[in-house]
């Protein structure tokens, strides 16, 4: 295992982690963007918008990380957004202590509380999880 080379504090919460390493998991095991490989409505409604969705410091975070912006390892819509209409709630998982992600329009936060079955066993990997209402687009409603 590769040693934790760099930290960042972002609000609460303060997290190590390996920018070359994380480079590296994108290059061999997240090379397409997860809402891509699913044909369901509401990931197409993502995918459909996904160069929009991240406030420009998410982005500039992220690369900072080595996570790539442009691929998100799964994304799900979590519902209709009662406070925001004809939007809907949708999380992803990109890449350590555990807070709240609270917020709308946008909100993240890092966990260690994802499921983690297809990514490579004997790693230290923690996720940025974050909580997005974005507008539907498609012509399509969803059920």
């Amino acid at each position: 295992m590769r040693y934790m080379d760099a930290s960042i504090s972002v609000g609460t919460q303060k997290i190590r982690f390996d920018r070359e390493a994380t480079i590296e998991l994108y290059r061999k095991t997240i090379t397409a963007p997860g809402a891509d490989s699913c044909d369901c409505l509401y990931c197409r409604n993502f995918a459909k918008q996904r160069q929009d969705i991240y406030p420009d410091e998410f982005k500039t975070l992220l690369v900072r990380l080595g996570a790539d912006p442009t691929k998100e390892w799964e994304a799900y819509e979590l519902g209709s957004c009662i406070t925001k209409p004809n939007h809907h709630l949708y999380g992803e998982l990109v890449e350590g202590t555990d807070s709240q992600a609270e917020g709308l329009p946008f909100s993240f936060r890092f966990t260690t509380s994802f499921p983690n079955g297809t990514l490579p066993d004997g790693l230290k990997i923690c996720a940025v999880d974050f909580l997005a209402a974005i507008p539907w687009l498609l012509p399509e409603a969803p059920e």
